[in-house]
């Protein structure tokens, strides 16, 4: 069934627009399963008897505008039995045309009933062919199964694993989120409570740097005090700055620190000293002396007085004699103190002065270490305090440095994790959108017509099918069975064009070495037992002429006796396709001069046929 023979059957009820309608146009209904068995029904059933005329409509409204009473259903098929049929109007031009109608309607039933046996058989040989192939691919069917059951555990598996990645990769950004949610805090509300902060940089550092600020002016106030306010004086240094002392340098110590002047002042004082220190040093001596005497008649004068009033009977006897004693004692310790005082003392005193000086030196240098000291004492503990300061200042910058590298970090992660899901989300839309295209996807009912969303089938529809001027305005559907027809002319066509190609080819090749054989073979005629010593030979002789025009009349005549043979084989071939017997006699006349064997084997093969068709 096609969409031909639908318009055949309107054109024989008597359609008026059925020349109008295109086949192509009409093949899609015939494609529709639903729609296959009414359609068939009405081109083998419905004719022109089913067809009321324009003179049966007529008497049929007046019958209805009449108001009587119409007979349906039942009672219309009894009453329809009970009527007698005569026809006495039956002409013998009318039975003609009826026996020629029903011979007509004969001969196309017959021919139907053959077509009908033809297709019957074709689809029975096609039905035990694809039975065949169904029972051939029950193997791969079943292995298709496995593997596609295999294959969706596979992707269910994947399925699952990605959704628990993803739901674990947003429950560590929530986190994360959670974590730096609450940056900025310190600045919204200052008395808030920070304990729950987790980063370093989201603590406020306004209480570090007061507290720093509070250290450096309590620093700076102790600095002034210890090295400024009046304490510089005593180095020798200026009251209006203060440098640290250089210990590994000693140019910069206050033991070589001093000026000239001052260096100056220092040697003129220590040379005064020396002048100083013997005369000095005499009347030290001598009031060391005169004290010790005081001391020791002191000391007797109070034996004495012990003596009178404690009642010791005073010793009698010669005074005269121990004072004579007496004197003659101190007139020698005299003669000795006289000794000691003009001889020894002074050399002693001038030995001593030599020592003096550096008694005074030891002790100026020991009072300028002690400065030092106290001074070196002090700057230590102002620089041990910067040093505390300076810690926690590079302390507090490296905490920020390792933090702001895990930062760096995290966002280094979470820029790839964006990047690889963009990447995946971008592949599975363009997935999902080839999957989205019609062509790929199965429909659940099959189609007999193009989408016009598959754009690529339409595309290839019109690249296909030659658009027909007369219905390519009307035609509102595009059939796949035109498109298929289509597709398969044209590989027929690129198939002749292939086998013409190749024909021309090998004529051309067959004729180029025929020429290239006539061209040696006029040569050799022509250049016959001619020398070529004394040069090239005359192409235009008279002879040559002559001969060239006679052979163009030859050609001439063969061209036309092969024409008129060619005309006799053609009509020949017309008459043996006519008349298949004389086309059998001519292929047995053929066999028999030419491959008896073949003859023989062929007449075996009709005497089994025949006795085959006669027991059936």
């Amino acid at each position: 069934m096609s969409g031909l023979q639908f318009i055949k059957t309107l054109k024989h009820i008597g359609y008026p627009k059925a020349d109008s309608l295109s086949p192509r146009g009409l093949d899609w209904m015939f494609e529709d399963v639903t729609m296959l068995p009414f359609l068939t029904w009405f081109c083998n059933t419905v004719g022109q008897q089913n067809v009321l005329s324009a003179e049966e409509e007529a008497e049929y409204e007046e019958l209805k505008a009449s108001q009587a009473i119409l007979l349906e259903g039942e009672q219309l098929d009894d009453a329809l039995r009970s009527y007698p049929v005569y026809d006495d109007d039956i002409t013998q031009e009318k039975l003609k045309g009826d026996i020629e109608r029903l011979k007509e309607d004969l001969d196309r039933s017959k021919k139907r009933k053959q077509h009908l046996v033809q297709t019957r058989n074709k689809l029975s040989l096609h039905h035990t062919g694809l039975t065949d192939r169904l029972s051939k691919l029950g193997n791969p069917e079943d292995e298709a199964k496995r593997h596609y059951k295999h294959a969706l555990e596979a992707c269910q598996k994947s399925s699952i694993e990605r959704d628990a990645s993803l739901s674990k990769l947003l429950n560590s950004v929530k986190h994360l989120y959670t974590l730096y949610a609450v940056s900025g805090i310190e600045s919204q509300d200052s008395n808030a409570d920070l304990g729950h902060l987790v980063f370093l940089s989201q603590n406020s550092l306004a209480a570090f740097h007061f507290a720093e600020e509070k250290f450096t002016v309590e620093l700076t106030a102790f600095t002034k005090k210890q090295f400024f306010e009046g304490i510089a004086n005593i180095a020798g240094g200026e009251t209006s700055r203060y440098e640290l002392l250089e210990v590994s340098d000693p140019t910069s110590l206050l033991v070589k620190g001093q000026s000239q002047e001052a260096f100056l002042q220092d040697c003129q004082e220590l040379t005064r000293l020396q002048a100083v220190f013997p005369k000095s040093e005499s009347e030290r001596i001598n009031a060391m002396v005169e004290a010790k005497c005081a001391a020791s008649v002191c000391q007797q004068a109070e034996d004495i007085l012990h003596n009178i009033q404690s009642g010791l009977p005073q010793i009698c006897g010669r005074p005269q004699v121990k004072a004579k004693f007496n004197f003659a004692f101190l007139s020698v310790i005299k003669q000795e103190l006289h000794h000691l005082t003009d001889t020894e003392v002074p050399s002693l005193v001038r030995e001593l002065a030599t020592f003096q000086s550096t008694t005074v030196l030891t002790g100026d240098y020991s009072l300028k270490l002690a400065r030092q000291d106290y001074f070196t004492s002090n700057q230590n503990q102002v620089i041990e305090y910067l040093v505390q300061q300076r810690a926690r200042n590079e302390f507090l910058t490296m905490a920020y440095e390792i933090e702001a590298r895990g930062h760096r970090e995290t966002h280094r992660l979470l820029t790839a994790i964006k990047q690889t899901l963009q990447a995946k989300l971008s592949s599975f839309d363009e997935r999902m959108k080839i999957m989205a295209d019609p062509y790929l996807t199965k429909a659940r009912y099959e189609r007999g017509t193009i989408d016009t969303r598959d754009m690529f089938s339409t595309r290839l529809y019109h690249m296909l099918v030659t658009p027909d001027k007369a219905t390519s305005e009307r035609q509102l559907f595009l059939p796949y069975s035109s498109m298929v027809s289509a597709a398969q002319s044209l590989m027929q066509q690129v198939k002749a064009a292939r086998a013409e190609a190749v024909s021309t080819a090998d004529m051309y090749q067959a004729r180029v070495s025929r020429m290239e054989e006539e061209v040696q073979r006029c040569e050799n005629v022509l250049y016959a037992e001619s020398s070529t010593l004394g040069g090239q030979p005359q192409m235009m002789p008279v002879v040559f002429q002559k001969t060239a025009m006679e052979l163009d009349e030859m050609l001439q005549k063969l061209e036309a006796a092969i024409l008129d043979t060619i005309t006799d084989i053609n009509n020949k071939k017309k008459v043996l396709k006519k008349d298949a017997l004389q086309m059998k006699e001519r292929e047995l006349f053929t066999l028999f001069h030419l491959h008896p064997d073949r003859l023989k084997t062929t007449v075996e093969n009709l005497e089994q046929r025949l006795q085959v068709h006669s027991v059936s």
